[in-house]
């Protein structure tokens, strides 16, 4: 079986029996066994959620002589309605004696199959409480069980993304991929199928896929169950702001917020596969299998520390059978920030982050020993972190010295995860870090877009090279743009990529070398968020930078400029080297520093000039650059001051006469008698005809 096949983003349309109604318990239908008119008010009551209504409701009619299949299904659809209970020892409890919401909906279930083995619908609703179980006997379970329903009706309900839901678990990835693609099919505007479908992409490995499949779909989900449930396993990595912001959004856009959140932590932008996404589901499923919890998001406190952290860089588990002493274990990150450490105590057959390890003492234990038996737990412990090496040294009775010792560990591990950042990911690159310079400047397109042109440049002696025909070597860089919107929905959609090769006389020539790479993107003006990346394939070097780019707007019919433009060359285009506009080939200058001994260009347009009768415009043009920070010692200063030195700036203007009502200018500046430090170049245009000015700035760094 082919996996591109799963790998499309066409879903065809085809006929769609029913509507999806309230949190998928209850689906208009296609039954083969019509439900009593009198039973409807109840299933209605589960679709608003009214349960105890329900039960009653169900109840009451099983226990008379119109009890049926219809009424023993809705009273396990009200059970599996109500799922899990939220108190972890409850229900583990419940479980234990088969008393817990999944197992008396299967209860229900099959006894309605015992009077009516052909009763399609309990047949469904058994295979999806069983799903719920979450062990692999119930997962093979509910696949025969869903198979079945399948075979009898190919249409029934969402019994495909049910079945997916079984092979999941079942790690049968590939039949998996195959009943979510027949759900999407079945019903394209469920896009639950399509989210599920990347647990199994990721599975094999099929890392771009499975992003694109999960971020394509979540954004378009309206199930608020299904959205509820993928936040909750990403609620440790958020801050406050995110929780709050998310549980006021509406259902239209929960899976937008999420696909977002993704988006924005992508440490790749410009491919489709998005690396912390995939770890975020490998670090879930570790959790879930190491860490589990018999609720939801069935892991317990490590596994919020593990999805936020990773694999902690020291890790200390308490030996069994210690006595009067409760199973506990602690974790170091101090490789990330100094005492990011977590104590956990077993509570109830779960474990729970604790403020200290005195927590594990057995109850009934008295203050000062509580403290005492935390202390030599911390002793076993103490190469994990200087705080606990503290800690184990403690020796006094005084209650008051006890309490204020423990108090400053508790105040150091808090504060200490509040300078840590909410979540760790270190994205191996797989590359060695490629240093690049960058720039851009905007421009009025002829359709009143704007254009922004972004700039590359590299040192030569950071490439490695290949030997091309000619035994010269020959280096190539590919280059990549993503602007994504406040929304990091990417605008326009896909990555701006290009490849150029450069090549030299020699070695020695190509380290000597600066090679310039250039790329245009339209667009419509708004702030962005811009990653530019460069790949460097014979050297195996990747460097990434994301910024805020503001792209401005030249609407109006005032006198507009242009961004300056910093250029090494400007020269005619017949003799250039390819950097075309205008007729004039402008060279970039793409480092945030400048040469004082270096002269350099500033290129530039002008817009909205008005003009005569005869066309003609006329405007006059003040170039200024001065300092604004200068580097220099004490004793330099000093000279300065009593002696004169570099002048703080450098003026220039000129007139310009020509015709049309747009203008381009470029002018050679040499600031070789500033003093070196940050600078402003400051370019201002008065129209001389009607007295209006444009002034557009840039601040620069000037070196020797």
């Amino acid at each position: 079986m082919k996996l591109s096949k799963f790998f499309s983003s066409n879903y065809p349309i085809l006929a769609v029996m029913g509507a999806l109604i309230g949190a998928g318990i209850i689906r208009t239908g296609y039954s083969q066994t019509p439900m009593p008119a009198e039973l409807h008010a109840g299933f209605d009551m589960i679709v608003r959620g009214e349960l105890d209504a329900a039960e009653t409701f169900f109840e009451k009619i099983c226990e008379s002589e119109k009890k049926d299949v219809w009424s023993i299904t809705g009273l396990g659809a009200v059970y599996l309605r109500r799922g899990e209970t939220s108190t972890q020892i409850f229900e583990i409890l419940l479980k234990l004696f088969k008393q817990d919401n999944t197992s008396k909906a299967i209860s229900k279930f099959r006894e309605a199959l015992k009077l009516q083995p052909e009763f399609i619908d309990a047949r469904y609703y058994l295979g999806r409480a069983l799903i719920n179980k979450r062990n692999a006997n119930s997962y093979a379970e509910a696949a025969t069980e869903l198979s079945n329903v399948a075979q009898r009706d190919s249409l029934f309900r969402d019994t495909r993304y049910q079945l997916g839901l079984a092979h999941l678990g079942l790690e049968n990835w590939l039949l998996a991929l195959e009943d979510f693609q027949g759900a999407l099919r079945l019903a394209p505007d469920d896009r639950r199928p399509g989210v599920k479908a990347a647990d199994a992409l990721f599975e094999l490995g099929e890392n771009a896929p499975a992003s694109t499949m999960y971020l394509d779909n979540i954004r378009l989900v309206r199930d608020g169950e299904f959205l509820e449930e993928n936040f909750l396993s990403m609620r440790p990595l958020c801050e406050k702001s995110d929780v709050e912001q998310f549980e006021n959004l509406p259902i239209a856009e929960k899976g937008v917020f999420i696909r977002r959140f993704w988006r924005q932590r992508n440490p790749t932008p410009g491919e489709a596969a998005n690396p912390r996404l995939r770890e975020h589901y490998r670090r879930l499923k570790f959790a879930r299998a190491n860490f589990p919890m018999p609720i939801k998001p069935y892991y317990d406190d490590r596994g919020k520390v593990y999805l936020r952290y990773g694999q902690p860089e020291q890790r200390y588990v308490s030996p069994l059978y210690q006595g009067n002493i409760k199973s506990n274990e602690s974790w170091s990150y101090e490789n990330l920030q100094k005492d990011l450490v977590f104590d956990f105590v077993e509570q109830g057959g779960i474990f729970r982050e604790v403020d200290d390890l005195s927590q594990a003492a057995s109850p009934g234990t008295s203050f000062a020993n509580r403290y005492f038996i935390a202390a030599n737990l911390y002793a076993d412990r103490s190469d994990l972190s200087q705080i606990y090496g503290r800690l184990s040294m403690l020796r006094s009775f005084d209650t008051s010295e006890l309490a204020s010792r423990f108090g400053e560990l508790s105040a150091a591990k808090h504060g200490a995860q509040k300078l840590a950042t909410p979540e760790k990911y270190a994205h191996d690159y797989h590359a060695r870090p490629l240093d690049f310079d960058a720039d851009w400047a905007a421009f009025r397109s002829g359709n009143g877009q704007t254009v922004v042109e972004f700039y590359f440049g590299v040192s030569g002696h950071r490439l490695g090279y290949e030997l091309d025909d000619d035994n010269k070597p020959r280096a190539q860089l590919e280059g990549a743009i993503v602007l994504e919107d406040s929304l990091y929905e990417e605008v326009p959609p896909g990555a701006h990529a290009w490849s150029q090769k450069f090549s030299a006389a020699d070695s020695g020539a190509l380290r000597q070398s600066y090679p310039v790479l250039q790329h245009a993107v339209e667009i419509t003006p708004g702030d962005y968020r811009v990653t530019l990346q460069l790949r460097h394939p014979e050297g195996n070097g990747l460097g990434i930078y994301r910024l805020p780019c503001d792209v401005r707007s030249f609407d109006g019919d005032e006198l507009l400029l242009s961004d300056i433009q910093i250029a090494s060359s400007v020269q005619p285009a017949e003799s250039g080297n390819g950097f075309i506009k205008h007729q004039l080939s402008v060279t970039p200058y793409p480092k945030k520093f400048l040469h004082r001994s270096v002269p350099i260009y500033l290129y530039y347009e002008i817009y909205n000039l008005s003009v005569d009768s005869d066309n003609r415009h006329d405007y006059r043009v003040e170039y200024e650059a001065r300092v604004l920070r200068q580097d220099r010692s004490f004793f330099k200063s000093l000279a300065a001051i009593f002696g004169g030195g570099k002048k703080r700036g450098v003026s220039t203007a000129h007139t310009q006469q020509g015709s049309g009502r747009e203008a381009h200018e470029y002018v050679a500046l040499d600031l070789g008698n500033l003093p070196k430090g940050d600078i402003e170049i400051s370019l201002r245009v008065t129209d001389a005809r009607n007295g209006q000015t444009a002034q557009t700035i840039r601040q620069l760094a000037l070196k020797d």
